[in-house]
């Protein structure tokens, strides 16, 4: 009898113990993610609440992956119609560019064709890059969004680690990743998004003139912005690997040092101590899994809006290339596959900063626990 009371005292204990933790640690935590991501929600995805994405019951949070996507296909449909009025400009121009080059081969006098071909070539070309600089403006809103939401939750993460006793892991993965992820957003927005913009603008602009383009140019702009995007990801990857295989190791000794050395010095309170660390540790675990949960549901809902939206244009610049291909000149065609390639390229740029921010958080979330 004696000892199942002590047991039943025990769990009773601890169970307290655990809620304590969690309303302490969690409560607010968790609600300044969730007040950040229905923020979010509301000024990328208005139709989207933040309970169709994620479930929560009993403090735990579950992801609605086939709400989610149903969603983002919805909105890619929507994208497209909502773009048809550019898509019968664009091919209204093109019908008329293609006009004006059959007119010019029945006329002697080619001044004035040649000035309405140009003015009609140019204002093609200027329509879709106006479609072009909005999708480039989302990319940009998108990875600033990333990078806010990573700048406000690492902190907390932070803060978890501590509880849970790695406070050698805080210390050293909150900088790394904080450096991290404002280099990466540095180099994106100010060397690869305008890397980008000069090749198209050369390639699409620059081919006009017969004999004179800057096709091989806007190829090499494009390859050095590949080539910065392809860094910048294996030294952000690079940086998160080793940082999170090496900030666990110094926390495992110390706390394995402190446990044995609390559990010898003080037998009967010694073992209760390291009881309720292990309880806080636990459950800062557990709340980091929480968090990190909202924090990468973030991350989803704030990099695919934009490729949504950049997609929904490429397909548009890619049927209106192929359909004035075959009676109006090639020029066009190559003008708009120009735009179509460096939107895409922009896309796998926000599409690498989400992995990557993917990652961090999922190196804070999975640090060991070095309580056990």
């Amino acid at each position: 009898m004696l000892f199942f009371s002590i047991s039943a005292h025990g769990e009773t204990w601890q169970e307290a113990a655990e809620a304590e933790v969690w309303q302490e640690l969690g409560g607010e935590n968790l609600a300044v993610i969730e007040r950040e991501l229905a923020k979010g929600l509301e000024e990328n995805l208005p139709g989207l609440e933040l309970g169709q994405v994620i479930s929560k019951e009993n403090g735990f949070y579950d992801f609605n992956l086939l709400d989610l996507v149903q969603f983002l296909w919805q909105s890619l449909w929507k994208e497209l119609l909502a773009n048809m009025g550019l898509l019968g400009q664009l091919l209204a121009l093109g019908v008329l560019c293609a006009l004006l080059t059959q007119l010019k081969t029945g006329f002697t006098s080619q001044g004035v064709l040649d000035l309405a071909f140009t003015v009609c070539y140019y204002s093609l070309l200027a329509l879709a890059l106006r479609s072009l600089a909005l999708a480039v403006a989302a990319n940009r809103t998108a990875i600033g969004q990333m990078a806010g939401l990573l700048n406000a939750t690492v902190p907390i993460f932070s803060g978890l680690l501590v509880a849970g006793g790695s406070i050698t892991g805080a210390a050293i993965l909150q900088p790394a990743i904080l450096a991290g992820v404002t280099g990466l957003v540095n180099v994106i927005q100010f060397l690869v998004v305008p890397l980008v913009l000069a090749g198209v603008s050369l390639g699409a602009f620059g081919n006009f003139s017969e004999g004179f383009s800057l096709e091989r140019l806007a190829k090499v702009l494009f390859q050095i912005a590949t080539i910065v995007l392809g860094l910048s990801f294996t030294v952000f990857m690079g940086l998160m690997v080793i940082k999170g295989i090496t900030a666990p190791l110094a926390d495992n000794l110390t706390v394995r040092s402190t446990k044995f050395m609390v559990a010898s010095l003080i037998p009967i309170l010694g073992k209760m101590l390291t009881d309720a660390l292990g309880v806080v540790a636990s459950c800062s675990a557990t709340i980091r899994g929480a968090a990190g949960v909202l924090s990468l549901v973030g991350i989803a809902l704030y990099c695919f809006v934009p490729i949504i939206k950049g997609l929904a244009l490429v397909l548009i610049y890619r049927f209106c290339a192929a359909a004035i291909q075959p009676v109006a000149d090639e020029r066009l065609a190559e003008g708009l596959g120009w735009m179509a390639d460096g939107l895409l390229l922009l896309s796998l740029a926000v599409l690498s900063v989400g992995v990557m921010f993917f990652v961090g958080i999922a190196v804070l979330v999975k640090v060991a626990n070095p309580w056990g």
